[in-house]
C-alpha cells in the first residue's frame, strides 16, 4: 500500500509535511520578527520568530492551524494584523495595543499639563 497526498494543484507527494510545506508556498500571510525584518511565510518554523502578523484569508488561517499543529506555537485564530504578547502568550490585534496606547499617551499629557499648571 501506498498514501499519496495531492496538493491543491495537482502535486504529489509521499508524505503529508512536504505536501502541507508546498501548499504554504502560496499563503497570502506577511510575517516579521521583532525588529520588522519580514519573514518567509511559507516556512512553519519562522512562526517561533515571528512578532508581527498580517492574515488575509481564511486559507492562511487554515495554513496557520497547521503551522502550531506542527511546531506548537501559538497562531491567531482571526484574520487581522496583531503582534506576539509575550506576558501571557498571546496574539493581539495591532489596532487594540494603539488605542491603549493612544490613551495612555493622552492621560500622560493631561496629567504633565495640570502638573504645569501648578505655581511653586
Amino acid at each position: 500500500m501506498r498514501v499519496v497526498y495531492i496538493a491543491d494543484d495537482g502535486t504529489e507527494y509521499d508524505n503529508e509535511y512536504d505536501c502541507q510545506m508546498h501548499e504554504n508556498k502560496n499563503n497570502k500571510i506577511i510575517m516579521l520578527d521583532e525588529e520588522g525584518k519580514e519573514l518567509d511565510s511559507s516556512n512553519n518554523m519562522n512562526i517561533q520568530s515571528c512578532y508581527y502578523i498580517k492574515i488575509q484569508t481564511n486559507k492562511d488561517l487554515e495554513i496557520l492551524q497547521k503551522f502550531y499543529e506542527y511546531t506548537g506555537f501559538a497562531v491567531p485564530e482571526k484574520i487581522g494584523e496583531f503582534y506576539y504578547n509575550y506576558d501571557n502568550d498571546t496574539w493581539r490585534f495591532i489596532n487594540d495595543r494603539i488605542k491603549e496606547l493612544k490613551y495612555e499617551l493622552n492621560k500622560l499629557k493631561n496629567i504633565k499639563e495640570k502638573l504645569n499648571g501648578y505655581q511653586n
